[in-house]
């Protein structure tokens, strides 16, 4: 498959917003206020498959982003913040993030703050709820092309970000009787495969396509 043929959009979920005007002034658009500063982002990626006409087109991917202005919410507001989003991403205060929104480095035995040379002392946070590729097209690079078409897009506005994610098993994907080491590749190896690495031992997962695993983040 020609992965040139597929078309990648990263658009607000509400469509009435101007996510880069809010960027600017988070205080002044509301709800999306200084003390709500998350927005709900969405990637779709569509094509036009082989026999269709040129105005029919498919949709192939689609990824859950959810914007975090962790910059502006330092020191207030982080956990809030994050449990408005999922159980997952409400989890990120306590194993990842201090409550402030600060990188727990040395829990993970580093003291730069640099995970697979990301710095996640700084910058915004780019959450992964949920991410989709038709199974007819998977394995062809779309899932890729639709999150480093949202990291770029997004760091172009930002000073920096980086992409988080708990990977989750989409329904019907996993068997439940499988070995439990099992059914984690299961979950796991796709994500690896586009870019994902574990930080530490724990259940989340940090794009940084650039890395190679190494013992200590794996």
């Amino acid at each position: 498959m020609d992965l040139e043929r597929v078309t990648v959009r990263l658009e607000p979920a509400d469509p009435g917003v101007d996510w880069k005007a809010w960027l600017i002034n988070t205080e002044e658009i509301e709800p999306y206020d200084i003390y709500s500063g998350i927005l709900k982002m969405e990637v779709t990626a569509d094509m036009v498959p082989t026999g269709y006409d040129p105005d029919q087109r498919k949709v192939v991917g689609r990824c859950e982003l959810w914007l975090v202005l962790r910059e502006k919410m330092r020191h207030e507001g982080f956990e809030l913040q994050v449990d408005r989003i999922s159980e997952t991403a409400s989890w990120l205060s306590d194993e990842i993030f201090t409550t402030n929104g600060d990188f727990r480095a040395r829990e993970f035995g580093d003291t730069t703050g640099k995970v697979f040379g990301l710095d996640l002392e700084k910058g915004d946070m780019i959450w992964l709820e949920k991410i989709w590729v038709d199974k007819e097209y998977r394995n062809h690079g779309i899932a890729k092309k639709m999150l480093r078409h949202a990291h770029d897009t997004i760091q172009a506005e930002v000073d920096s970000c980086f992409i988080i994610t708990y990977p989750k098993p989409l329904p019907g994907e996993t068997d439940p009787e499988a070995p439990r080491k099992e059914r984690y590749e299961t979950v796991w190896g796709p994500f690896r495969k586009m870019g994902f690495r574990r930080i530490g031992t724990s259940a989340y997962f940090l794009y940084a396509p650039g890395s190679l695993p190494f013992k200590a983040f794996n």
